[in-house]
């Protein structure tokens, strides 16, 4: 897969609409909608770094025990990996701990939104890669 072009990240995300808020939620991390609220037109960046600044959270304490033991272990080997695939320090970022993406198993490449028409705030569905089978 190929890095944007600064052609595609400058692109509006609409041409003709102007929103004053956009929703943007997965179905696996709903806990944390994904609100744009604009001060211009909205372009691919600007989603794309939303969705980065959301999800890239490191988990708290309280969040940690709502999701339960099994859960956050079952999400420390995409945690590591994520950890190891960085060019920061590993080092550095597993004494950060585990963020909001890594409850995702690994799925952390970017398949698309999905528009909910009739949704309150334009909402739309954030999808990930399938990846692999997960464990």
């Amino acid at each position: 897969m190929a890095p944007l072009s600064s052609e595609e990240r400058n692109m509006l995300v609409s041409n003709n609409t102007l929103f004053s808020e956009i929703v943007i939620v997965n179905k696996t991390l709903e806990a944390w909608p994904i609100v744009i609220r604009p001060t211009h037109r909205i372009r691919v960046i600007d989603v794309f770094r939303a969705i980065y600044d959301t999800y890239a959270i490191p988990l708290t304490r309280e969040e940690l025990a709502r999701l339960g033991a099994e859960r956050i272990q079952r999400s420390e080997r995409a945690f590591l990996q994520r950890c190891q695939d960085s060019p920061e320090s590993t080092h550095f970022l597993e004494r950060q701990g585990m963020t909001r993406i890594d409850l995702l198993r690994g799925r952390r490449i970017f398949k698309g939104l999905i528009h909910h028409r009739g949704a309150p705030n334009h909402q739309f569905e954030l999808i990930f890669d399938e990846g692999p089978p997960r464990n």
